[in-house]
């Protein structure tokens, strides 16, 4: 009882602050500007060899090989503005946050499609394993467009506070780590051929938090996305690989 009423005479300004941290469950959006650029190769392969056959080992052996066809090269680079980014999720004691993301936007940029015949040469040694020998590329075609390309991703993610001491200026920092299945096309404009892939992301995130209230914070990030394609061996394309740069400011309750 008398603790309560030496409590209830402290000034109010004088009381200590209730510790603002992330717990419990949390919804975040995120709104910032992002750079992305893209590279895909889509390729058809076709096989001639020539070869003996070999009396004393009974088989046929290959002595040379050739592997020819056409290429297709793609860049594209482009700004994003807004990159929107939402997060929910609950906190376990203002440590670790786990969370699912949702991101997805359009990027304005310009493409560049290349094609070339390709043609590669292998010679067989002793063991009959191939080596390469030579490779010629020759260009038929090559032009740069206006483009947009359209994203969206899913998955899931989450994020590390190491500094918990309220009085500390590193408090709030955190760093983060998402990933899951990412679709995008690229959309030439002027042209026929659209460029689609289907893959998976991985992101990598530092940022820092700001209380303004108990619940919500505001706060601001750095994240790099590096997006892996999932290879075609049918069409002989590597799925294509990027690279984004986004800045985000976030809003975050809970």
């Amino acid at each position: 009882m008398a603790a309560s009423v030496a409590w209830a005479q402290i000034p109010e300004e004088n009381k200590p602050a209730v510790p603002c941290e992330h717990r419990g469950s949390f919804f975040s959006v995120g709104l910032g500007l992002s750079y992305m650029s893209l590279s895909k190769d889509e390729y058809i392969s076709h096989r001639d060899e020539k070869g003996d056959w070999d009396k004393t080992l009974g088989r046929y052996v290959v002595k040379s090989v050739r592997y020819w066809g056409p290429k297709k090269h793609w860049n594209f680079s482009g700004f994003e503005f807004p990159s929107l980014d939402f997060r929910f999720g609950g906190a376990i004691g203002n440590v670790v946050s786990l969370y699912f993301t949702f991101m997805g936007g359009l990027y304005r940029g310009s493409a560049i499609r290349e094609e070339n015949n390709i043609e590669q040469r292998y010679i067989a040694d002793e063991n009959g394993h191939l080596i390469f020998l030579s490779e010629n590329s020759e260009s038929y075609y090559k032009r740069e467009f206006d483009a947009v390309a359209a994203y969206g991703w899913f998955g899931v993610g989450f994020s590390v506070y190491p500094f918990r001491n309220p009085s500390s200026q590193l408090r709030g920092l955190y760093f983060g780590f998402s990933g899951g299945l990412d679709i995008l096309g690229v959309r030439v404009e002027d042209n026929f051929d659209d460029v689609v892939t289907e893959s998976y992301f991985l992101r990598y995130e530092v940022g820092k938090d700001w209380w303004v209230s108990e619940t919500w914070s505001i706060g601001v990030a750095l994240a790099f996305t590096s997006v892996i394609g999932f290879e075609d061996d049918y069409y002989g394309s590597d799925g294509g690989g990027r690279k984004s740069f986004t800045l985000l400011f976030r809003l975050t309750r809970g």
